[in-house]
């Protein structure tokens, strides 16, 4: 990864054919923003790793699991992953205490776990979902 990019804030590489991130990703630990959308990324694990991560837009990708490494990203405040196929979300989305927006709709999972929904000041979009417990 070239020097100039370590510092590197904000990211956005929408409306691309990528299908999955570099593992040098891991090395822009001052990330805060991420805009992926419209692509084909079917994993998020090395995002997972960015520890200054407060936006993160993964919509209209192939995405079909939430790593529970998702934990990593405590400062994480919104998170969309709107029109993929996430087939489970993870109790561990519950430990982003600072998350306030989510939109989780147009997947295939359809339970959301109590541990999210007991988030302060979470607002979360979802489309056929039934509340966990």
């Amino acid at each position: 990864l070239p020097n100039d990019l370590i510092g590197l804030i904000s990211l956005d590489i929408s409306n691309n054919k990528i299908s999955n991130f570099p593992t040098t990703i891991t090395e822009l630990k001052k990330l805060n923003n991420i805009h992926a959308s419209n692509n084909n990324i079917s994993s998020m694990v090395e995002i997972c790793e960015l520890p200054n991560l407060k936006l993160l837009i993964l919509d209209s990708n192939k995405l079909d699991i939430i790593p529970t490494s998702i934990s990593n990203l405590t400062c994480l405040i919104s998170l969309s992953l709107r029109d993929n196929y996430v087939n489970h979300i993870p109790d561990e989305l519950g430990t982003l205490t600072q998350l306030r927006t989510l939109n989780i709709s147009n997947n295939n999972n359809t339970q959301i776990p109590l541990s999210i929904l007991q988030i302060p000041d979470i607002q979360i979009k979802m489309t056929n979902f039934t509340y966990t417990s």
